[in-house]
């Protein structure tokens, strides 16, 4: 069930949600013993974020917006706002559901200061991590993007220079 709910996100992203919702909830009269189609509760966060990610990579932010406040709780930011103190993911999958929530703060509704410690905690996580390498710099570039969208000149060259010299 979980590869049908995360297939759904290309054909129908609202049926992709609640098949998701499904993989947690009771079963049903006529269900297949909940052994064999639920999740267990430690790998449903792992879910979450990557139908978050598929959601968000899809341009359905819509969609993707009513997975945010659990996946933001899972990674222990809020919803809104700026934060300080949040810890850097420790996983692929949440550093990814990281990453997309700082696109989908950048892209759809636009919080730059947020847009911008999100990429930054990305980044923190990506160094700590092994994630996909192009993540890397991807976060770092688009929290550069995020700080040049709120002002912050200064960030840009600094994380600018850090970009050159990675090159």
């Amino acid at each position: 069930r979980v590869g049908a709910c995360l297939a759904l996100v290309h054909v129908n992203p609202p049926a992709a949600v609640s098949a998701f919702e499904r993989l947690d909830a009771p079963s049903l009269p006529g269900d297949p013993p909940a052994a064999l189609w639920r999740v267990p509760s430690g790998r449903i966060d792992d879910v979450r974020f990557d139908l978050f990610v598929r959601l968000a990579s899809a341009g359905s932010y819509e969609i993707a917006d009513r997975l945010q406040q659990a996946v933001a709780g899972a990674l222990g930011v809020p919803v809104a706002g700026a934060f300080d103190g949040a810890s850097a993911p420790d996983h692929v999958h949440a550093i990814n559901a990281l990453f997309c929530m700082g696109i989908m703060a950048l892209n759809h509704k636009p919080d730059y200061p947020r847009a911008a410690g999100l990429f930054a905690l990305a980044f923190a996580g990506c160094r700590k991590h092994t994630p996909p390498p192009a993540l890397l710099w991807e976060a770092r570039y688009h929290e550069a993007l995020a700080c040049r969208h709120h002002g912050d000149g200064e960030a840009v060259k600094r994380i600018g220079g850090e970009l050159a010299g990675a090159a």
